[in-house]
C-alpha cells in the first residue's frame, strides 16, 4: 500500500489540488506510522498539517494532529505528546469527530500517567472510553490505555 501510494503521489505530483495532495500525504504518514517509521511518518504527518492550516480542512487536521500524537506516543515522547494532544482535542472537537476527540482525551491520559497524575488518568481515560462506546470505531483505539496501564 505503501508503495502504491507513493507512487500514486509521484505520478501526480503537481497536477494534485492542495488539499489531495495534503490527503495523499496524510495516507503516507499514516501508513509508515504502522510500519514503524516514526520519523518519516512524523515528516509525512507534519507536511500534512502545515497544507491543512491552508486549505482549512478541519477533519483532516484532526487526523493529522491525532496521528502526530499516536507517532511521538509510540516514541514514547511525553514532550510532544504534551504539546499536541490540547491541539488535537481542540481540532478533534471543531471537526465533530468524537472518536478523535477521545483518542487526545487517551493521550492526556496517557501524559498524566508519565507524570503520576492517577486521578487525571482515571477521568481521562473514563471520558476517552465513554466517547469511543458512542462510536462505531471504538475498538480499534483501546490500545492506547492499553499502553497507559503499562507504561
Amino acid at each position: 500500500m505503501l508503495s502504491d501510494m507513493r507512487k500514486a503521489g509521484a505520478l501526480s505530483g503537481a497536477h494534485l489540488a492542495e488539499p489531495d495532495a495534503a490527503f495523499m500525504t496524510f495516507g503516507v504518514g499514516f501508513l509508515l506510522l504502522w510500519q514503524g517509521d516514526l520519523e518519516e511518518a512524523r515528516v509525512q504527518l507534519e507536511k500534512s498539517l502545515a497544507m491543512t492550516e491552508r486549505t482549512s480542512d478541519v477533519v483532516l487536521r484532526a487526523r493529522c494532529l491525532c496521528y502526530l500524537d499516536v507517532t511521538a506516543l509510540r516514541r514514547n515522547d511525553a514532550e510532544v505528546v504534551r504539546a499536541t494532544a490540547p491541539l488535537a482535542l481542540e481540532a478533534a472537537e471543531t471537526a465533530h469527530y468524537p472518536e478523535y476527540v477521545a483518542a487526545a482525551k487517551a493521550h492526556m491520559a496517557w501524559v498524566a500517567w508519565q507524570d503520576g497524575r492517577a486521578q487525571d488518568v482515571l477521568a481521562l481515560a473514563s471520558e476517552a472510553l465513554a466517547l469511543w462506546a458512542s462510536t462505531v470505531v471504538s475498538y480499534s483505539w483501546f490500545w492506547i490505555l492499553g499502553r497507559t496501564a503499562t507504561a
